[in-house]
């Protein structure tokens, strides 16, 4: 069975099942198909696969009707106050009508309420897709603060990563995603600063979006020591200080400067192209006090 195959495969296991819930919750007894409109667009994908190299189009339409089934499933419980009664979930759960993926649907969704429940219904907290994403990366990528503090709470792994080559953990995708709150509050948990996403550290996203309280944390946390403050981006080319210099982020170049990144002609050069005066002159002094 090729690799195409079997992921297919999967979905659809798991799209029968999250349908099968959906239509028992709504007393539907009648014998019917779901996916009959799936079926025939898989097999007008035969031949589409070719073109888009057998992939994205077959598997977005997937996605999406497993997305929204999981969803309907959820509110479906709320409506019926079944989450008042965790030892219902945890029937199903053990009936294998709820999947494991319907946490990731509601970490991304920043729903902490059915997250909560369902960790308590059984589904392990550190469960993970394929290419081994957690409910604390989803929860962390969305911003969803409250959501992470509760994951956090029920043990999910600060540090578990996805598949190489990428290896991103869950304050990888929060500090990419530009949600600083969260990557705060994995800072504060114990998460390892001493990461990237694909290439950028977290001092240099934080530079860019003049994120200094996180800048600060970080720094506070080790991740400023002699190579990694003046780690140079591979993308940019550029170190922290002078990404923000040239942003003109005041915050962020103080943060820097005081953690001890090295100020130099490239941060001046960066400081004037801002146009901002008043950050020229700071990194003018700090030059002056240097030498």
């Amino acid at each position: 069975m090729s690799v195409t195959t079997s992921r297919v495969s999967k979905l659809y296991d798991v799209l029968y099942n999250l349908d099968e819930t959906h239509r028992l919750l709504n007393g539907d007894d009648n014998d019917h198909d779901p996916f009959s409109v799936l079926d025939e667009i898989l097999k007008e994908n035969d031949a589409a696969r070719n073109e888009y190299n057998e992939r994205m189009d077959m598997f977005q339409i997937i996605v999406e009707r497993m997305r929204h089934l999981t969803m309907s499933t959820i509110n479906e419980y709320r409506k019926r106050n079944i989450h008042q009664h965790p030892s219902s979930l945890h029937a199903m759960l053990n009936a294998g009508y709820l999947r494991s993926d319907a946490i990731f649907m509601a970490a991304r969704a920043g729903d902490t309420h059915t997250v909560v429940e369902l960790i308590k219904a059984g589904i392990d907290v550190n469960t993970a897709t394929e290419i081994g994403r957690t409910a604390l990366m989803y929860a962390s990528e969305g911003g969803h603060a409250h959501t992470v503090q509760e994951l956090v709470g029920f043990g999910a792994f600060l540090d578990a990563h996805t598949s190489p080559p990428c290896e991103l953990s869950a304050i990888s995708f929060a500090a990419h995603a530009r949600k600083f709150n969260v990557v705060n509050i994995l800072i504060s948990a114990g998460a390892n600063v001493h990461v990237t996403f694909l290439g950028r550290s977290l001092l240099f996203l934080a530079a860019e979006e003049n994120a200094s309280d996180t800048i600060r944390m970080l720094l506070a946390a080790g991740a400023g020591g002699t190579e990694s403050i003046d780690y140079i981006d591979p993308c940019s080319g550029r170190t922290a200080l002078i990404a923000a210099a040239r942003a003109g982020h005041v915050d962020a170049v103080c943060e820097l400067i005081a953690g001890g990144a090295r100020v130099d002609v490239n941060a001046m050069t960066a400081a004037r192209e801002s146009g901002n005066e008043f950050l020229l002159h700071v990194v003018s002094e700090s030059i002056h006090k240097k030498y």
